[in-house]
């Protein structure tokens, strides 16, 4: 059993955890994470793509069956995120930062963001002034405290 625990934590670049010795941080932690987190954000592409085809391929079986032809305008571009830990914060807080300096557009900001699901739409509307909503006055607040370096303050 011990060798099949060691071979995944080899896998998963984590070996250094079975050291007993070892006394280690929260941010040594993170920076060790980071070959695995490069690994799952690149395999996270390859499962978008595959996810983006199953559910075309599911589309046009379901077309079909029901006899529409619609289906041919439709696209998928589904995104995958990893964990939202404090560096990922920190790369949402500087790319805010680049925005509100204009040195970034507010797609490209929004495409950043775990839970925005079509960037474009998303900044259409902030442009066209719907924020006017709780939801959206609740996102205003969060962006606000976010930018604020509070981004785990309620």
């Amino acid at each position: 059993m011990k060798g099949w625990k060691s071979g995944l934590l080899e896998k998963l670049d984590q070996l250094w955890t079975l050291s007993p010795e070892t006394q280690v941080s929260g941010e040594s932690k993170r920076q060790s994470r980071k070959p695995y987190d490069r690994r799952v954000a690149f395999a996270g592409q390859d499962s978008a793509l595959f996810l983006a085809w199953a559910l075309r391929a599911a589309l046009r079986l379901a077309c079909q069956v029901v006899g529409r032809s619609d289906y041919r305008d439709a696209t998928f571009q589904p995104k995958m995120f990893l964990d939202v830990d404090a560096i990922n914060l920190e790369e949402v807080r500087v790319k805010l930062s680049m925005w509100q300096a204009g040195a970034l557009t507010l797609v490209s900001l929004l495409e950043s963001v775990p839970g925005i699901t079509d960037a474009a739409k998303e900044a259409e509307a902030v442009q066209r002034g719907e924020g006017t909503s709780e939801e959206s006055e609740a996102k205003r607040q969060a962006l606000e405290r976010l930018a604020g370096g509070r981004g785990g303050e309620a």
